[in-house]
Protein backbone atom coordinates (compact mmCIF):
# COMPACT_ATOMS: atom_id res chain seq x y z
CA UNK A 1 0.00 0.00 0.00
CA UNK A 2 1.32 3.74 -0.84
CA UNK A 3 -0.17 6.19 1.45
CA UNK A 4 0.74 9.19 -1.11
CA UNK A 5 -1.80 7.81 -3.52
CA UNK A 6 -4.48 9.34 -1.43
CA UNK A 7 -4.71 12.56 -2.18
CA UNK A 8 -7.25 13.98 0.48
CA UNK A 9 -6.20 16.68 2.95
CA UNK A 10 -7.18 14.53 5.69
CA UNK A 11 -4.86 11.03 4.23
CA UNK A 12 -1.90 9.90 6.65
CA UNK A 13 0.51 11.13 4.12
CA UNK A 14 -0.58 14.84 3.46
CA UNK A 15 -0.81 15.32 7.37
CA UNK A 16 2.30 13.97 8.08
CA UNK A 17 3.69 16.18 5.64
CA UNK A 18 1.95 18.98 6.83
CA UNK A 19 3.13 18.35 10.73
CA UNK A 20 6.77 17.86 9.53
CA UNK A 21 6.72 21.14 7.70
CA UNK A 22 5.35 23.04 9.95
CA UNK A 23 7.64 21.42 12.80
CA UNK A 24 11.06 22.22 10.53
CA UNK A 25 9.73 25.89 10.05
CA UNK A 26 9.27 26.26 13.93
CA UNK A 27 12.88 24.75 14.22
CA UNK A 28 13.83 26.75 11.43
CA UNK A 29 12.79 30.05 13.26
CA UNK A 30 14.04 28.93 16.80
CA UNK A 31 17.53 28.28 15.01
CA UNK A 32 17.41 32.64 14.02
CA UNK A 33 16.31 33.31 17.53
CA UNK A 34 13.23 34.74 16.12
CA UNK A 35 11.04 36.28 19.11
CA UNK A 36 7.63 34.43 17.57
CA UNK A 37 9.38 31.51 16.54
CA UNK A 38 7.01 28.60 17.62
CA UNK A 39 7.91 25.59 20.22
CA UNK A 40 9.45 22.88 17.91
CA UNK A 41 9.23 19.99 20.66
CA UNK A 42 5.11 19.28 20.47
CA UNK A 43 5.31 19.81 16.89
CA UNK A 44 8.01 17.07 16.35
CA UNK A 45 6.01 14.49 19.32
CA UNK A 46 3.16 15.15 16.84
CA UNK A 47 4.58 14.06 13.62
CA UNK A 48 6.17 11.31 15.36
CA UNK A 49 2.40 9.97 16.54
CA UNK A 50 1.35 10.42 13.36
CA UNK A 51 4.21 8.46 11.92
CA UNK A 52 3.36 5.79 14.46
CA UNK A 53 -0.33 5.86 13.59
CA UNK A 54 0.34 5.90 9.81
CA UNK A 55 2.86 2.49 10.10
CA UNK A 56 0.36 1.01 12.77
CA UNK A 57 -2.54 1.21 9.84
CA UNK A 58 -0.01 -0.34 7.41
CA UNK A 59 1.24 -3.45 9.16
CA UNK A 60 -1.99 -4.07 10.48
CA UNK A 61 0.07 -4.02 14.24
CA UNK A 62 -0.45 -1.66 17.22
CA UNK A 63 1.99 -1.44 20.76
CA UNK A 64 1.86 -3.56 22.65
CA UNK A 65 0.53 -1.96 26.27
CA UNK A 66 3.44 -1.11 28.22
CA UNK A 67 2.97 -3.32 31.30
CA UNK A 68 2.75 -6.41 28.88
CA UNK A 69 5.87 -5.62 27.66
CA UNK A 70 7.66 -4.90 30.78
CA UNK A 71 6.51 -8.22 31.83
CA UNK A 72 7.78 -10.14 28.89
CA UNK A 73 11.18 -8.41 29.26
CA UNK A 74 11.19 -9.48 33.67
CA UNK A 75 10.05 -12.94 32.95
CA UNK A 76 13.05 -13.95 30.39
CA UNK A 77 14.79 -11.79 32.93
CA UNK A 78 14.21 -14.30 35.86
CA UNK A 79 14.19 -17.10 33.27
CA UNK A 80 17.60 -16.80 32.38
CA UNK A 81 18.91 -15.83 36.08
CA UNK A 82 17.23 -19.16 37.17
CA UNK A 83 18.07 -21.53 35.11
CA UNK A 84 21.94 -20.82 36.56
CA UNK A 85 25.66 -19.30 35.45
CA UNK A 86 25.87 -21.20 32.29
CA UNK A 87 22.88 -20.19 30.46
CA UNK A 88 23.60 -16.49 31.50
CA UNK A 89 27.12 -16.95 30.27
CA UNK A 90 25.53 -18.42 27.11
CA UNK A 91 23.61 -15.49 26.75
CA UNK A 92 26.25 -12.55 27.88
CA UNK A 93 28.68 -14.28 24.88
CA UNK A 94 25.72 -14.23 22.20
CA UNK A 95 24.42 -10.55 23.21
CA UNK A 96 27.75 -9.07 23.36
CA UNK A 97 28.43 -9.09 19.75
CA UNK A 98 25.16 -8.18 18.70
CA UNK A 99 24.42 -5.26 21.05
CA UNK A 100 27.81 -3.96 20.24
CA UNK A 101 27.40 -3.95 16.10
CA UNK A 102 24.14 -2.42 16.81
CA UNK A 103 25.39 0.32 19.23
CA UNK A 104 28.06 1.13 17.42
CA UNK A 105 26.52 2.18 14.06
CA UNK A 106 24.15 4.35 16.76
CA UNK A 107 26.99 6.18 17.10
CA UNK A 108 28.22 6.84 14.16
CA UNK A 109 24.48 7.44 13.32
CA UNK A 110 24.83 10.11 16.48
CA UNK A 111 28.28 11.93 15.73
CA UNK A 112 27.77 12.27 11.78
CA UNK A 113 24.41 14.36 12.76
CA UNK A 114 25.76 16.46 16.03
CA UNK A 115 27.13 19.79 16.33
CA UNK A 116 30.35 19.75 18.31
CA UNK A 117 31.09 22.62 20.41
CA UNK A 118 27.28 23.76 20.49
CA UNK A 119 24.80 23.89 23.46
CA UNK A 120 22.34 21.73 24.09
CA UNK A 121 19.21 21.66 22.13
CA UNK A 122 16.85 23.72 24.76
CA UNK A 123 19.88 24.68 26.76
CA UNK A 124 21.35 22.63 29.22
CA UNK A 125 18.74 22.50 32.58
CA UNK A 126 20.43 22.35 35.81
CA UNK A 127 23.59 24.35 35.60
CA UNK A 128 26.52 23.18 37.20
CA UNK A 129 25.00 21.21 39.65
CA UNK A 130 23.50 19.15 37.27
CA UNK A 131 26.88 18.67 35.26
CA UNK A 132 28.44 17.49 38.78
CA UNK A 133 25.57 15.43 39.36
CA UNK A 134 25.98 13.60 35.72
CA UNK A 135 29.48 13.01 36.14
CA UNK A 136 29.27 10.97 40.04
CA UNK A 137 26.06 8.99 38.50
CA UNK A 138 28.16 8.00 35.67
CA UNK A 139 30.76 7.04 38.41
CA UNK A 140 28.73 5.54 40.95
CA UNK A 141 26.90 3.12 37.75
CA UNK A 142 30.52 1.83 37.04
CA UNK A 143 32.19 1.17 39.79
CA UNK A 144 28.82 -0.26 41.18
CA UNK A 145 29.15 -3.08 38.81
CA UNK A 146 32.77 -4.01 40.45
CA UNK A 147 30.78 -6.72 43.22
CA UNK A 148 29.16 -8.34 40.33
CA UNK A 149 32.09 -8.67 38.70
CA UNK A 150 33.22 -11.16 41.82
CA UNK A 151 30.19 -12.82 41.52
CA UNK A 152 32.10 -14.22 38.43
CA UNK A 153 35.57 -14.14 38.67
CA UNK A 154 35.42 -17.17 40.67
CA UNK A 155 34.45 -19.52 38.06
CA UNK A 156 38.00 -18.46 36.20
CA UNK A 157 40.61 -21.54 36.86
CA UNK A 158 42.88 -20.33 39.75
CA UNK A 159 46.05 -19.88 37.08
CA UNK A 160 44.08 -16.91 35.47
CA UNK A 161 46.35 -14.25 35.03
CA UNK A 162 45.05 -11.32 37.65
CA UNK A 163 46.14 -8.51 35.36
CA UNK A 164 44.48 -10.26 32.22
CA UNK A 165 41.25 -9.90 34.40
CA UNK A 166 41.35 -6.65 35.37
CA UNK A 167 41.93 -5.19 32.20
CA UNK A 168 39.81 -7.14 30.43
CA UNK A 169 36.85 -6.20 33.37
CA UNK A 170 37.82 -2.68 33.64
CA UNK A 171 38.28 -1.81 29.66
CA UNK A 172 35.51 -3.16 28.94
CA UNK A 173 33.24 -1.28 31.15
CA UNK A 174 35.34 1.84 30.84
CA UNK A 175 35.00 1.64 26.73
CA UNK A 176 31.47 0.56 26.68
CA UNK A 177 30.17 3.56 29.19
CA UNK A 178 32.84 6.53 28.05
CA UNK A 179 31.88 5.56 24.03
CA UNK A 180 28.03 6.00 25.23
CA UNK A 181 28.29 8.82 27.44
CA UNK A 182 29.83 11.00 24.79
CA UNK A 183 27.17 9.43 22.30
CA UNK A 184 24.98 10.96 24.19
CA UNK A 185 26.21 14.17 24.80
CA UNK A 186 26.58 14.29 21.02
CA UNK A 187 23.06 13.47 21.16
CA UNK A 188 21.87 16.57 22.75
CA UNK A 189 23.53 18.95 19.92
CA UNK A 190 22.14 17.10 17.04
CA UNK A 191 18.84 19.22 15.44
CA UNK A 192 15.13 18.39 15.98
CA UNK A 193 16.06 17.06 19.77
CA UNK A 194 14.56 17.45 22.95
CA UNK A 195 15.31 17.47 26.50
CA UNK A 196 12.33 18.92 28.08
CA UNK A 197 10.99 16.86 31.29
CA UNK A 198 7.49 15.60 29.02
CA UNK A 199 10.05 14.48 26.19
CA UNK A 200 10.91 10.91 25.79
CA UNK A 201 14.79 9.88 25.85
CA UNK A 202 14.75 6.84 23.42
CA UNK A 203 12.69 9.04 20.86
CA UNK A 204 15.25 11.36 21.08
CA UNK A 205 17.71 8.61 20.96
CA UNK A 206 16.56 6.80 17.49
CA UNK A 207 15.88 10.44 16.15
CA UNK A 208 18.99 10.42 13.82
CA UNK A 209 18.97 6.71 12.91
CA UNK A 210 18.08 5.29 9.99
CA UNK A 211 14.76 3.70 9.96
CA UNK A 212 16.06 0.32 10.29
CA UNK A 213 18.84 0.56 12.73
CA UNK A 214 16.05 2.96 14.90
CA UNK A 215 13.76 -0.60 14.50
CA UNK A 216 17.29 -2.20 15.54
CA UNK A 217 18.14 -0.01 18.31
CA UNK A 218 14.66 -0.17 19.98
CA UNK A 219 15.66 -3.88 20.20
CA UNK A 220 18.95 -3.55 21.44
CA UNK A 221 17.64 -1.02 23.97
CA UNK A 222 15.40 -4.06 25.33
CA UNK A 223 17.86 -6.91 24.90
CA UNK A 224 20.74 -4.96 26.76
CA UNK A 225 18.89 -4.12 29.97
CA UNK A 226 18.06 -8.31 29.76
CA UNK A 227 21.74 -8.54 29.32
CA UNK A 228 22.03 -5.90 32.25
CA UNK A 229 19.36 -7.06 34.52
CA UNK A 230 20.15 -11.23 34.20
CA UNK A 231 23.40 -10.34 35.84
CA UNK A 232 21.80 -8.27 38.84
CA UNK A 233 19.26 -10.67 39.65
CA UNK A 234 22.26 -13.72 39.62
CA UNK A 235 24.35 -11.63 41.35
CA UNK A 236 21.03 -10.86 44.33
CA UNK A 237 20.35 -14.74 44.22
CA UNK A 238 24.29 -15.34 45.45
CA UNK A 239 23.91 -12.93 47.78
CA UNK A 240 20.82 -14.56 49.20
CA UNK A 241 22.57 -17.79 49.38
CA UNK A 242 25.76 -16.44 51.71
CA UNK A 243 23.13 -15.38 53.83
CA UNK A 244 21.72 -19.10 53.96
CA UNK A 245 18.36 -18.47 52.37
CA UNK A 246 17.31 -20.91 49.65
Amino acid sequence: IDVREDFSAASPYNRLRDARSEARDAERGQDKGEADARDAGPLWRTVRELALQTLAALVGVTSPPFALALACVVLVEVAVAVTGYNMVHRLEGLLTPLLAIIFGLCCISIFAAAHPGTPANGGAPGGAGAFILAIFSAYAYAASWNPYASDYSRYLPSVTSRRAVEWAAGGGLFVSCAVLEVAGAALATVSGTHWGVDDNPTAQFVLPLSHDLAIAATFGIALGAIAANVLNLYSGAMSFLTLGIR
